[in-house]
């Protein structure tokens, strides 16, 4: 996967944090087995209002992923990435108000606990979990 990281919020994001962000995206790939999918992906990260922490989207040709710098964003950038997963391995398709998962149509599905947003808290905490206990044997 091809795979793009830009900052729309420099003043907010700092060097180390892009460089992190970044380390975050590549094992979260790895992890999920997505660096043979042929899409590119473009991860943003901006300074988005209050109460909203990112977000995904396939947009066919492309996946974005944006990333505010507000709560734990690494775990957001994790959770994100089981969303493109989701999405490369056709498992979800989001429409507005309506939701493909695994074949099954949703209408109006509460975000807390539509079944694709349950796995991508299960796999944020894993995958954190990992990439921290990475980051520390590595500065170790």
């Amino acid at each position: 996967m091809r795979i793009n990281v830009k900052t729309k919020a420099r003043q907010v994001w700092s060097q180390e944090e892009r460089t992190m962000a970044r380390a975050a995206v590549e094992y979260g790939l790895c992890s999920l087995g997505l660096w043979h999918c042929p899409t590119r992906m473009t991860v943003i990260l901006r300074d988005f209002k209050e109460g909203h922490f990112g977000d995904s989207l396939d947009l066919d040709y492309k996946y974005v992923i944006r990333i505010s710098k507000q709560g734990n964003w690494l775990k957001t950038i994790f959770h994100e990435l089981e969303h493109i997963r989701q999405y490369a391995e056709d498992e979800l398709e989001l429409e507005p108000a309506v939701a493909m998962w695994r074949g099954e149509m949703f209408e109006d599905q509460d975000y807390e606990t539509s079944p694709w947003e349950v796995m991508a808290r299960e796999v944020e905490e894993t995958l954190y979990d990992e990439f921290m206990e990475a980051i520390t044997e590595i500065n170790s």
